[in-house]
């Protein structure tokens, strides 16, 4: 069960920063990738930082989140 929850951690935060890859060169018209990118290109630094500061903020919840799920079905590691 820890390796599961581990996998999960690992996996979450891999397929966030895939997804924003794939959003920013796929051509979809909507998603956070895409807003970055267009951002990018129209020198719009502060909207830029603001949707770099969202994706850092999603980011680190989803990492807490599953730590404290990792930590509550594996209370038995480390002891």
């Amino acid at each position: 069960m820890p390796d599961i929850v581990l996998g999960l951690r690992v996996s979450a935060s891999l397929s966030l920063v895939v997804t924003i890859v794939a959003e920013m060169f796929v051509g979809t018209e909507r998603g956070l990738g895409q807003k970055l990118y267009e951002a990018y290109m129209l020198d719009a630094a502060p909207v830029l930082y603001a949707y770099l500061l969202l994706t850092g903020t999603v980011g680190f919840f989803a990492a807490l989140l599953l730590e404290r799920l990792h930590v509550r079905s594996a209370f038995w590691v480390g002891k």
